[in-house]
């Protein structure tokens, strides 16, 4: 987050391109209600016979959650709120709720009161861990798995409830022992969790990863695989080892894993998609384009691979080519802000005046449709900043650094580099330094890379207490 020290979220513009509120989106409050509903049928198992009515409630309860008809929620939750029904609290049930939507503050403030309610259930427990996990407060994820342990050892639960509470609690052990860099340990929770949950992709996926981490390649690559199988959308193992690879900065081993997947999948349009991307993150558009030649041969190209190219042209510095790209993009879903906020920046690194002032509108335009959306935000600032209104542009960044400390949300590295320059002009060198080195060292792909690097440099060079670039 944006305090002294900024967190870099690594995003794809793939990733920004489809973002936007869940009011202006339903694809993505749907999304959110399909997660609220899975939280909400996991929470407490019934017998078989009852799957149907359960996962209808979860279902019911879940929508009307996430569109906020709360006469109906209360409705749904009334049989729940005089007493809980088998230990299953009304605040449990809104804590899973608000914790699968992301609103980690009112989780917890709902599962302190379910733990009171029900002090014994061990389901309680394992959405305290999981809520304490996602804040990365470990030791505690670690304290409230193993009281939800001890809880379903000593409760005499029946043999259902018995084998979810410790399949959950061990998906609880699995996640934080991955996430503490103990790896041998996860894979022993995981494996444990493949014999309790076979062709779970979930496990399978953690599985290869964790393989991956202790470089049993061979391994990884079958989990993978298994996986793959199960997930037709996800990218062949290769191009998913690729990936780790690249994350680890393990690039001589993240290119041979890309020839195996180029020899092996070079029709499989997903491989063509992660391959491009991989190359785009490795800051090697070259590479990237020619796979995207081989796509459009394959006939295989997509929005996606539309995407990719556009970006590709961008770092490579063929702006009108990134222009037309974008600009289809626009065309394809006109109310996409991402789409339309990467066709502004491709008009903003034109020479020509006419390309710029409409580059201006066009990010003016999304932030008056989007104003508290700190990638629209982002973009509009940096170009009126750069490019425009001086006075404007230093209200907007400005507007920026405050929205994204008081949100707490990660920016991207697009958005880090905006604001290090900005920092840099303002004579505020040392928290651009560290932004700037932060953005680079991260992994994705990252179109203003080359600019930031050559940012950096110059203020490295800079002789202590300079004043402001200009």
């Amino acid at each position: 987050m944006i305090k002294k020290n900024f967190e870099i979220i690594v995003v794809l513009w793939a990733a920004f391109a489809s973002m936007a509120s869940a009011q202006d989106r339903p694809e993505l409050a749907a999304v959110r209600a399909q997660a609220v509903a899975s939280a909400v049928y996991n929470v407490a198992p019934r017998p078989e016979s009852e799957r149907v009515q359960r996962r209808q409630f979860a279902e019911d309860l879940a929508k009307a959650f996430v569109t906020g008809e709360g006469n109906y929620v209360d409705r749904l939750l009334e049989p729940y709120s005089m007493e809980p029904r088998a230990r299953v609290s009304r605040e449990l049930l809104l804590g899973v709720c608000h914790l699968a939507s992301g609103d980690q503050q009112r989780a917890a403030a709902a599962l302190e009161k379910a733990s009171v309610l029900t002090p014994d259930y061990p389901e309680v427990f394992i959405e305290l861990g999981r809520l304490a996990f996602r804040e990365n407060r470990f030791a505690d994820a670690l304290a409230h798995f193993e009281k939800a342990e001890r809880l379903c050892d000593d409760g005499g639960w029946s043999s259902n409830l018995q084998d979810h509470f410790e399949t959950r609690t061990l998906d609880g052990y699995a996640n934080v022992a991955l996430a503490q860099g103990r790896n041998k340990e996860a894979l022993d929770y995981l494996c444990d969790l493949d014999r309790r949950l076979p062709d779970d992709p979930s496990v399978l996926k953690r599985l290869g990863e964790t393989a991956f981490q202790l470089e049993d390649y061979d391994s990884a690559s079958k989990y993978l695989e298994d996986c793959s199988e199960l997930v037709p959308e996800l990218a062949p193992a290769e191009v998913q080892m690729a990936s780790m690879a690249i994350r680890a900065k393990q690039y001589k081993q993240a290119r041979g894993f890309l020839d195996k997947a180029t020899a092996r999948h070079r029709d499989d349009p997903r491989a063509l998609v992660g391959m491009t991307q991989l190359f785009l993150e490795m800051d090697d558009p070259d590479r990237a384009l020619k796979i995207i030649a081989e796509a459009e041969r394959s006939e295989t190209p997509n929005a996606t691979m539309v995407l990719l190219e556009g970006q590709a042209r961008f770092m490579t510095g063929e702006i009108e080519a990134a222009q037309r790209l974008f600009e289809s993009l626009t065309r394809l879903a006109p109310n996409n802000l991402g789409y339309s906020n990467l066709y502004a920046l491709a008009l903003a690194a034109d020479t020509d005046l006419q390309s710029r002032s409409l580059a201006r509108r066009l990010a003016l335009k999304n932030l008056r449709i989007s104003p508290n959306q700190l990638n629209v935000l982002s973009v509009a600032g940096w170009l009126e900043y750069s490019q425009g209104s001086k006075l404007n542009g230093k209200k907007l960044m400005s507007r920026l650094e405050q929205q994204a400390e008081a949100s707490g949300v990660s920016i991207d590295r697009d958005t880090a580099f905006f604001l290090a320059f900005f920092q840099s002009d303002q004579g505020r060198m040392n928290e651009a330094i560290k932004l700037l080195e932060v953005a680079i060292a991260a992994p994705g792909v990252f179109m203003h890379k080359r600019r930031a690097e050559e940012l950096l440099q110059r203020l490295q060079a800079l002789p202590a207490n300079s004043g402001p670039l200009r």
